[in-house]
Formats: structure tokens, sequence, C-alpha cells
């Protein structure tokens, strides 16, 4: 209840879809958005891929994705900033492709006054998906 408490009380620069200031994207043919998972951000358009070097719990291949925190939606003449932007201005959805794991990494390791050598081998998850729909609503 106190999350649904903070988002309410929460002021965006563009309240409705029928902003002038929303004209010149809705003229666009190319848009792109700026999104962060995990603290890095992420600028794709319709059709791009976004590779996250971590698997996000819950998901399988095909599942949709709905992203809502974007901070900047613009084309090759304008943008608009905000943090976040107001969710019910667009629509950015994702659909996992894959679910796999980084090639194999080794790391040597020496233990002072010691003379082995550990080799450590690492392997990351990934997360892939590919955008499907970005549009103004």
């Amino acid at each position: 209840m106190v999350a649904e408490k903070i988002t309410a009380n929460k002021k965006y620069s563009i309240e409705s879809s029928e902003d002038p200031q929303l004209i010149p994207l809705r003229l666009a043919s190319n848009i792109y958005a700026t999104f962060s998972i995990f603290g890095r951000p992420f600028t794709v358009q319709k059709g791009d891929t976004v590779i996250l070097p971590s698997k996000l719990k819950g998901l399988k291949v095909g599942d949709e994705i709905n992203f809502k925190d974007v901070e900047t939606i613009g084309s090759s003449n304008y943008k608009i900033i905000d943090h976040p932007i107001n969710p019910t201005l667009f629509s950015l959805k994702g659909r996992v492709v894959e679910l796999s794991r980084s090639k194999e990494k080794v790391f040597v390791h020496t233990v002072v006054r010691n003379r082995k050598d550990t080799h450590l081998k690492k392997h990351t998850d990934l997360t892939v998906i590919e955008i499907s729909e970005l549009k103004l609503n």
C-alpha cells in the first residue's frame, strides 16, 4: 500500500497523450526509448535485441515484459526527457528470446607464498530480449 501512495503522488511533466509537446514524436517515423535495468541504460528501437548479463527470475522463453521506467523517448529531431516518463503516454514491450550462458572464462588465481595457480572457471547467465513494440499511445 505504501508503494501505491508514492506512485499516485508523482508529478509528470506531460500528463496526457493530447499534449502538444508530443506532436513532433507522433509525426516521426522512427522513435527510440531509453530505459534502465540493473542500473544500466539501454537505448532501443522496435526490433532491437537487448542482452542482459543476468537471469531475470520467473521469466521463460516467449514471455512478454512491459517496460515502465523509461527515461527518454525521442526521434532524430526531438526528444522528451523525464525521470520517469508517464507510463500512460507510451507502450514499450519486449519478448524473451533466449535464456543462456556466456562462454567459459578462465581466471588464474595465485595464492601468496604458494607456487600453485588455481584456475577458476566462470559462466555468466544471459537473458536476450527482443523489443516487439514501441509506440506512443
